[in-house]
């Protein structure tokens, strides 16, 4: 569920849950945030996420959203907000031996995602704008190929406000009915 509170944090998870539950990602294993060492030597590709930047943009004059009214509370509730652009790094990882793929996975592994971001349906309340891969390194002393890439998403940071102030008004006069 989305939490307007913490854009980041809830766009994270769900792009994180979202990959888990694709079958054609079954075989890897995915994890959130740079992964320790203790993690080596690998026994599947891997991919991590982490976040790289946040910026906001205006969508709207003053950032109003609108207004909504609920007819049993009787409140107008009036939304403010912004748009996020987040960047996540997406971290491919995989073990130099053969039986594993090697570089080769990785190349694998980015074609995949590609397609998904740009085919997939993403979770609620977020918008895969773009993904764009890097250059694949080998770490010899780790035995890990390695390819940072980098996945741009939008969600929207909002708030809402029942701040009822414009309605505590006196009506003075009379009404005229013609």
């Amino acid at each position: 569920m989305y939490n307007p509170d913490e854009p980041i944090v809830t766009a994270k998870k769900a792009i994180i849950d979202f990959l888990k539950n694709l079958s054609e990602l079954s075989y890897v294993d995915i994890i959130e945030n740079y992964p320790s060492l203790e993690i080596l030597p690998l026994k599947k590709p891997l991919i991590s996420l982490g976040r790289s930047k946040a910026i906001s943009e205006e969508v709207a004059f003053n950032n109003y959203l609108g207004e909504s009214y609920d007819n049993d509370t009787q409140l107008a509730t009036e939304r403010i907000g912004k748009l996020i652009n987040i960047y996540f790094d997406v971290h491919l990882w995989n073990s130099t031996a053969k039986n594993m793929g090697g570089e080769r996975e990785i190349e694998r592994l980015e074609g995949k995602l590609i397609k998904v971001f740009e085919l997939k349906e993403p979770p609620n309340d977020i918008e895969f704008v773009r993904f764009d891969t890097g250059d694949i390194n080998e770490d010899p002393e780790e035995d890990v190929f390695h390819c940072r890439c980098v996945l741009q998403v939008k969600t929207l940071l909002y708030e809402d406000s029942t701040d009822d102030a414009i309605e505590d008004f006196i009506l003075k006069g009379s009404v005229i009915n013609e």
